[in-house]
């Protein structure tokens, strides 16, 4: 298997028929926080130099080119449950279990953090709305209000760990609390 980068940042990875392209983590680390990316449809035939997907961050979208030419035959999906998992393993646990994640990547912890909100009681409607019309309920206590990092002790051992960001939750006693106001 082979890799090689473009002058744009991206990377494709051969293996017999089947080519993985991605973004540098040089390219992952200009962008800053990624919170949305658009993958491509499968079947879709991309060309080298094409529009293949688009990252945003919360400095800038981004274009993702493809490196190569060919067609795309999947797509890492890795995300999309993420959400559904939290509210599943949150349901699960009992009166005053907690819930703990560690995520690698900004747009992961992303989806972590609002879904650990939304399960906090926190209003998710437009702010210039005067009653709650969204059913927040407070499920949760947020044990964590900024994620725990690594120290510089442990990045120096563990250099992976530059990334990980640790949230923590607990199960409230009693249900969930549906008197929510704005």
């Amino acid at each position: 298997m082979s890799v090689k980068f473009s002058k744009d940042h991206e990377w494709v990875s051969v293996a017999g028929d089947i080519a993985t392209i991605g973004i540098t983590n040089h390219a992952q680390e200009q962008l800053g926080d990624v919170v949305f990316v658009e993958l491509p449809a499968i079947g879709k035939k991309v060309s080298k130099g094409g529009d293949a997907a688009v990252v945003e961050s919360v400095k800038a979208a981004s274009e993702v080119y493809a490196p190569i030419t060919g067609e795309v035959v999947a797509v890492n999906k890795e995300l999309e449950g993420l959400g559904e998992f939290v509210d599943t393993a949150v349901d699960l646990l009992k009166p005053s279990g907690r819930f703990v994640a560690i995520s690698f990547h900004s747009l992961e912890d992303r989806i972590l953090k609002q879904e650990l909100r939304r399960l906090s009681g926190s209003c998710q409607c437009p702010p210039r709305i005067p009653v709650c019309t969204c059913g927040a309920r407070k499920v949760v206590e947020i044990l964590t209000r900024r994620p725990v990092i690594a120290g510089d002790a442990e990045v120096d051992i563990n250099p992976r760990a530059r990334s990980a960001k640790l949230r923590a939750c607990e199960k409230l006693a009693g249900g969930p609390d549906s008197s929510y106001e704005k």
